[in-house]
């Protein structure tokens, strides 16, 4: 009996089809995961968690992965205990990354200001783009709505894995998988809401990742952008991975590959935006000493800092 790969359970009230990531054909459920026929493609299904990722794509992440977790660990993100993870964005427990999460809470207060206003009626569907630990996601199904955490990192204090080892908390109502950003497996119109929570700089491409993405919202859906880091001048940026991969370098003593440094918003990628999609432009209050920020840089002749404004596009004109 085919069938197009229901959600395995979790408690999220709807359905979803899964689809091939490289064709986008719907998928067969098997006993141990997913298998696209027209590819010859299996897809595994990890303790609960669905594996999306193509096989071609498997080691690059790994190389990607390997630094990438050792420097999230020797920063401090991460715990491995649900009550740290209950009480982000507006406090970290281990008080290693306490600032960063001060600006997050403030940054998802307005996220939920925007969010819920015009539908506070109904149960959304959204769609949780580079999750992490998924802690967005689990404060969505606290309210009530149906999110999906999607990552490739599985591990189980930074990555999807917290949402097996945490089952409370909202936890229990987010449905993990693992799939890259321009590899998603999810029929169009999926979701009312996409978000890029502090994770769409990890994309090599922003404007294919956000056009891949947009297929996917429903007619009146709106993608979030939050917390990505976005300049004015494309130098600023380019100086910012620069600095970022020293200072891993020299204090961390890790390495950062050049194609795995991270990126950043640009003025004229937003503006690029505009052409094709409605789009608004939100300001968190971070306080009086982030908006100096930029008068503070100036006058000791600093690379401009960036900005983390919310950007909010819809599927409407």
């Amino acid at each position: 009996m085919k069938n197009t790969g229901t959600l395995v359970n979790t408690g999220n009230p709807f359905h979803l089809a899964f689809v091939c990531p490289s064709c986008l054909e719907p998928v067969e459920r098997e006993s141990a995961g997913w298998r696209c026929r027209r590819e010859s493609l299996a897809f595994q299904d990890e303790d609960g968690i669905p594996d999306f990722v193509l096989p071609k794509r498997q080691s690059p992440i790994t190389d990607f992965l390997c630094p990438y977790q050792q420097i999230r660990q020797l920063e401090g993100w991460g715990d491995g205990k649900g009550e740290y993870y209950r009480d982000l964005p507006g406090h970290d427990r281990t008080g290693r990354q306490s600032r960063i999460w001060q600006l997050r809470a403030r940054t998802f207060d307005t996220f939920l200001n925007h969010l819920v206003s015009p539908a506070s009626h109904r149960v959304l569907r959204v769609l949780d783009v580079g999750a992490g630990n998924c802690w967005l996601s689990a404060r969505l199904a606290e309210r009530g709505h149906a999110p999906v955490a999607v990552d490739i990192n599985l591990d189980t204090v930074d990555g999807l894995g917290v949402c097996r080892m945490v089952s409370s908390y909202g936890y229990a109502s987010v449905q993990p998988v693992r799939a890259e950003y321009d590899a998603l497996p999810f029929a169009p119109a999926s979701f009312d809401i996409v978000v890029f929570n502090a994770s769409l700089h990890y994309s090599h491409d922003i404007l294919k990742t956000i056009h891949h993405a947009m297929r996917l919202l429903t007619p009146g859906g709106k993608l979030y952008i939050l917390d990505s880091p976005l300049y004015d001048d494309a130098e600023s940026g380019r100086s910012m991975v620069r600095e970022r991969r020293d200072n891993v370098r020299i204090h961390h003593h890790v390495q950062i590959p050049e194609e795995h440094g991270g990126n950043f918003l640009t003025l004229a990628t937003v503006n690029r935006l505009r052409e094709t999609y409605r789009l608004e432009v939100l300001l968190p209050r971070y306080g009086i000493r982030w908006r100096l920020r930029p008068f503070i840089a100036r006058l000791l002749r600093r690379r401009e800092p960036a900005t983390f404004a919310m950007l909010v596009i819809h599927t409407s004109r």
